[in-house]
């Protein structure tokens, strides 16, 4: 019988064969960024069309810096959720991006000092 005072019993009887809730997982927030990427990059891009706002177009070449904008509030809210594999795929996802954009970008930068470009 199931004694809710017993501290040896952790959830009534009905509720043992349950599995645990979901945690996320690492590959579902990996691609959640890769599609938050899509999703946001051409709007942030777009709104370098706007009269005095070409700062915007920093987006362009720097996606690493600007996913800051969308990435952070996805990774506070799978936080909050509760969901820390999920979380770890959207760590993942950024780092990834920033560390392909920061390589990119020097190349392009590089070898446009060069003179090769």
């Amino acid at each position: 019988m199931y004694n809710p005072n017993d501290p040896n019993q952790n959830y009534p009887p009905q509720y043992q064969n349950y599995p645990p809730p979901s945690q996320g997982s690492a590959w579902a927030g990996f691609g959640i960024a890769i599609g938050l990427h899509f999703i946001f990059q051409p709007f942030i891009a777009m709104l370098g069309m706007i009269p005095n706002m070409e700062w915007f177009y920093f987006s362009v070449f720097f996606i690493g810096l600007s996913q800051l904008i969308y990435m952070i509030p996805a990774i506070i809210l799978a936080s909050v959720k509760g969901k820390p594999h999920l979380v770890k795929g959207l760590a993942i996802g950024a780092g990834l991006t920033f560390l392909l954009n920061a390589a990119c970008t020097g190349l392009v930068f590089g070898s446009y000092q060069q003179g090769k470009w």
